[in-house]
């Protein structure tokens, strides 16, 4: 029986933060980034080097971010101020809203280009540096158990 409450504990552990998650509306969170446009581009899409793009972003990663900002884990001046009326349903719409939006390519350095690379694929080995490809997958679409 005590190995039956374990694993039932662990069970809903594991499985809540998936429970905790709003589904997100793309079409209702269009109609809540209209002060978002103003730094991160109407599509998601910065418009200055100084904002991040939210384009193609995962669902979950940026529902996330928005709770840690809402919640002051992650520390921004700006975005804390800006989070704070969302609800969680506001946060999943705008976050279904960006991962649908197509993210544009920029003009890339190619000589940063195979650094780059190299990085991803085999970090940084003198540096301690794991390559991002271990957690964000061979293509970069990320790991959705840790998103």
């Amino acid at each position: 029986m005590k190995k039956f409450l374990c694993v039932l504990t662990a069970w809903c552990a594991l499985s809540a933060p998936q429970i905790l998650i709003a589904a997100g509306d793309p079409e209702a969170g269009k109609q809540k980034i209209l002060v978002c446009n103003s730094c991160h581009g109407e599509d998601g899409n910065s418009i200055a080097p100084n904002f991040p793009n939210l384009a193609g972003q995962g669902e979950k990663y940026t529902f996330k971010q928005l709770q840690d900002f809402k919640s002051s884990l992650r520390i921004d001046p700006t975005m804390n101020g800006m989070v704070l009326p969302l609800s969680d349903q506001d946060m999943a719409d705008i976050a279904a809203y960006y991962a649908q939006q197509p993210p544009k390519p920029a003009a890339a350095d190619e000589a940063k280009v195979a650094l780059g690379q190299s990085i991803y694929r085999g970090g940084i080995t003198a540096a301690g540096i794991p390559a991002c490809a271990s957690c964000h997958g061979p293509a970069g679409r990320g790991n959705p158990a840790a998103a």
